[in-house]
């Protein structure tokens, strides 16, 4: 039996920081409902059983091509006849013309006249800077200081270049400005799903996938500067897993860097605005320099790190796990 199209592909794009693990974690524990409502969100068993638990996932799509093929291989009899795809990697492939190109090319190739939404939520610079900071030690394995980070950030770009892409393929986009909107997020993704707001599962855990406090920041950031990326695995993982409510702290930055960032994102957001592709009610804000300097400071010159008791005993037991670990191979 060939499977039946659908007759309506909604894609959820991110971007990165903008609740999507906790999104993905609502859709997860969604599924029967969104399939009442006509909604087909397919998972993988181990992407379901991550995403129940509240956990990090890449949500139910890889970010290239072939992802896609494999996606619409499914079985599309019954009721549902919209496809629900989430993937923070769909917008990085579609930031890069010639792969984003290829994605839409076999989008349309596949499904021919098949209407394609996206919602894409973005966010204001300095709280996104700062996050993504930490989710790239986190998870990246990266071992440089928040300094030199600022100093490479460009998400703004990436974002106009991903919505010069959608509009000049037709595509009809949703922008929503995190930032704006971070009490009401879930809410915000219902209404563009067509769903009455309350109507899909609250995660298990309040706060999917949390930033770190410094000294966590730091531990972690100098075990990838001897172990790499899988250091993530026994330091922070565990650590944002078992205390997801402890909140995360605000990495220093010299005042000098701060005002080169802030000025750099000023033409950054100005340039990508003009497009008219960001509504004005959803565009960026980039802080004042004095609004700036009241979020991130300067390190005092006795910097001090402090773990909780609860801190100490998670990292301990992960770290003799993976000591262990080591030792039976």
């Amino acid at each position: 039996m060939t499977p039946a199209a659908p007759r309506e592909v909604l894609l959820h794009l991110g971007h990165n920081k903008t609740a999507s693990s906790f999104l993905q974690s609502a859709l997860a524990n969604s599924v029967a409902i969104l399939a009442g409502q006509g909604i087909h969100y397919p998972l993988n068993p181990r992407n379901a059983e991550a995403a129940l638990a509240g956990e990090i996932t890449g949500g139910n799509i890889g970010p290239d091509a072939t992802a896609l093929e494999r996606v619409l291989e499914h079985d599309w009899s019954g009721s549902a006849n919209r496809l629900l795809l989430s993937s923070e990697g769909l917008f990085n492939t579609l930031s890069a013309p010639a792969k984003g190109l290829r994605f839409l090319a076999m989008l349309r190739d596949r499904l021919p006249g098949c209407p394609v939404r996206v919602m894409l939520y973005i966010r204001d610079p300095l709280g996104h800077a700062v996050s993504h900071y930490h989710q790239l030690v986190k998870r990246n394995g990266i071992s440089g200081d928040f300094a030199n980070f600022v100093d490479t950030y460009a998400a703004p770009q990436k974002v106009r270049r991903v919505l010069s892409l959608l509009h000049d393929a037709g595509v009809a986009v949703t922008v929503v400005n995190y930032s704006r909107h971070r009490d009401r997020i879930m809410e915000r993704f219902e209404i563009w799903l067509g769903l009455e707001p309350g109507t899909l599962a609250v995660p298990p855990v309040g706060r999917v996938n949390r930033s770190l406090t410094l000294a966590e920041l730091e531990l972690q950031r100098l075990f990838n500067i001897g172990l790499g990326k899988k250091a993530g695995r026994f330091i922070s993982a565990p650590l944002c897993a078992g205390l997801p409510d402890i909140r995360s702290q605000v990495p220093h930055l010299p005042a000098d860097g701060l005002a080169r960032f802030l000025d750099r994102m000023r033409r950054m957001t100005d340039a990508a605005t003009a497009t008219g592709l960001v509504p004005e009610d959803e565009a960026w804000q980039v802080e004042s320099d004095d609004e700036a300097g009241r979020i991130i400071t300067p390190p005092p010159a006795d910097m001090r790190y402090s773990f909780s008791p609860a801190q100490i005993d998670l990292l301990v037991r992960s770290i003799s796990k993976q000591i262990r670990r080591g030792d039976s191979t």
